[in-house]
């Protein structure tokens, strides 16, 4: 017997489903009551293209990276010039660290000039100084909290972050976006370059440490879920100061049995006769 469940509310942090979700949210509301939490069409967009990213940061006042979209010569030409090597090459609509370019030399920049959608910026600090800082803005457009975790990437993903009060820096993100009015959640990626924090990336959309920043006592999805779909007054998220988070992998074991009722039906009838264990690299954690 299946079961009909309405739903409330709608979220996502994968960018290809936020571009369904901006477009469709009036028919998704319409056909079914759900409230799409989502970004404006013009914010995602800034957020979604690094070089409209950098070109926004720049028009608005903000510290940003020297850029050029790889496949503009002179710019490039005055990018080289200005900053010498290395720079950095991304696509513009990447993610993580997938297609990234360090560029050494003139031969990998004339590979990098033959490949369109890319743009090519300075080097930014070191991978000592790099933070990533969550804002959450109500729907006056008031920033109703920041919290700033420095932070420790592999391939892409956070694998180790320390909250803090970082001043400079949660002072920088909150300029941005006041600045740049998200309907919600936003995430904005910055390193300490010659003392200054320079922004490279704005992510408008809840992001991979959502689940970190809700450990610690911020709460976007939360926030969000109260006010933009419940229509609750805003109200100030707390001022996370400390915290430590270390991300890796380990494996769990399920019954095979399990694993066979969850490929056929999607669901467990009886989940809890299914104890799940859970690889501690030295002993076996009993889940229930």
């Amino acid at each position: 017997m299946c079961r009909k469940e309405h739903i409330h509310a709608v979220f996502s942090g994968v960018e290809p489903v936020l571009d369904v979700m901006v477009r469709k949210q009036s028919e998704i509301r319409a056909q079914t009551g759900a409230i799409c939490v989502v970004d404006t069409p013009e914010s995602i967009a800034i957020g979604t293209d690094k070089l409209r990213t950098c070109e926004w940061l720049r028009d608005h006042g903000f510290n940003y990276p020297m850029f050029a979209a790889s496949e503009d010569g002179a710019n490039l030409a005055a990018l080289l010039a200005a900053k010498g090597f290395p720079l950095i090459a991304k696509p513009r609509m990447g993610k993580g660290s997938i297609g990234i370019h360090l560029i050494q030399n003139q031969a990998a920049l004339d590979r990098i000039k033959l490949l369109p959608g890319y743009v090519v910026q300075e080097v930014l600090g070191d991978e000592q100084t790099e933070y990533t800082a969550a804002c959450f803005s109500d729907r006056n457009d008031f920033v109703r909290g920041v919290i700033v975790l420095h932070r420790r990437l592999e391939h892409g993903t956070t694998v180790c972050a320390s909250a803090g009060l970082y001043p400079v820096v949660r002072a920088e993100a909150q300029r941005i976006a006041a600045a740049l009015c998200p309907r919600g959640s936003c995430n904005i990626q910055l390193r300490l370059h010659h003392g200054q924090p320079v922004c490279f990336e704005i992510n408008v959309r809840f992001s991979g440490t959502t689940s970190v920043r809700a450990r610690l006592g911020f709460n976007d999805v939360e926030a969000s879920l109260r006010h933009y779909v419940l229509g609750e007054p805003a109200v100030d998220l707390p001022v996370v100061t400390s915290g430590q988070m270390l991300r890796y992998w380990n494996e769990v074991y399920v019954a095979p049995a399990a694993f066979s009722e969850l490929a056929e039906h999607f669901h467990l009838a009886q989940p809890a006769a299914f104890p799940l264990q859970l690889e501690d690299y030295g002993g076996h954690i009993p889940l229930q």
